[in-house]
């Protein structure tokens, strides 16, 4: 016996006849539903008019296409649950070498190199043909992201910048719960370090928030500013220049918190002003610091 032929025009894959385009929600729901409709027909072929078959197959698409619909929304809703958030992601270079997470879920952009410690803050700006920058606190570059998803990092080492691409899903951005007593000890521990590493050192002060207890958890933007401070010292003196006016001109720093993030120098005494148990918004970033230091010293 030949091919039962189709009875509707548009669904043509329906019948068989066409392989059917996958979905993420009705086809495998419509595949059951039509197994049973021509398994439950199969016996009436020889048997049924052609007039009474068409009829009723037709009336057990319609059920079954009620049954698929109404079995939908719930398998609609699981998936979008476990939709991913293009915003937040991990990027990869072509060569898998270096890694970055952008995280985009709020006005500004923050981004973490995996491996280092400090969370980038970042401003958004809209670019041509759809493309969106990124720029630190000193308005630099930092990064290029494309409607289709593709990165470009810019540094130091590459005027044309590295091609990134996202490479898999990613956590937001929070800084974690620490101590005061951690912020001592990070403080020692980074600043013995550098002394260690240039041959030179300066005075540090910590200022805690007024009524908080060394085991208070609320330090994080502490340690982020005393890690930022750090970075930026260790940047400028990569060069020997930059090192000598440093080792001139920099004697204390004391990290003070406030209501807001400032920074300023008096003489040879860098005041590093953080909001305690704020978030990442409320500690001066490594470039910040980076570019007083260099506009000011």
């Amino acid at each position: 016996m030949g091919r039962w032929p189709c009875l509707f025009p548009t669904p043509r894959r329906l019948c068989g006849l066409a392989e059917r385009p996958k979905t993420p929600i009705l086809s495998q729901y419509m595949g059951s539903y039509l197994h049973l409709i021509l398994a439950t027909t199969e016996g009436y072929k020889t048997t049924m008019k052609w007039s009474d078959r068409a009829r009723w197959l037709s009336l057990l698409v319609a059920a079954s296409l009620a049954g698929a619909l109404a079995a939908a929304p719930s398998v609609f809703a699981q998936e979008l649950e476990e939709e991913v958030d293009p915003r937040i992601g991990l990027y990869s270079s072509e060569r898998g070498e270096n890694e970055f997470v952008l995280d985009r879920t709020s006005d500004f952009a923050r981004m973490k190199f995996v491996g280092e410690t400090e969370i980038l803050q970042l401003q958004v700006v809209p670019g041509p043909r759809g493309d969106t920058f990124f720029k630190d606190d000193c308005g630099r570059t930092v990064l290029r992201l494309t409607p289709f998803g593709g990165a470009t990092l810019y540094n130091d080492e590459s005027d044309q910048g590295e091609a990134f691409g996202r490479a898999a899903e990613a956590e937001p951005l929070r800084l974690a719960a620490v101590s005061s007593s951690d912020a001592e000890r990070m403080a020692a521990k980074t600043f013995g370090e550098f002394e260690e590493d240039y041959g030179y050192g300066m005075a540090v002060e910590v200022d805690y928030f007024a009524g908080s207890s060394r085991t208070d958890t609320q330090a994080a933007p502490l340690i982020s500013a005393i890690d930022n401070t750090i970075t930026a010292l260790r940047r400028i003196s990569r060069d020997e220049v930059g090192r000598e006016v440093v080792k001139e001109r920099l004697r204390h720093i004391s990290f003070v918190s406030a209501t807001d993030k400032t920074l300023t120098l008096e003489g040879p005494h860098l005041v590093v002003r953080y909001k305690w148990g704020g978030d990442i918004s409320g500690v001066p970033s490594s470039a910040a610091i980076l570019c007083y230091l260099e506009n000011n010293l």
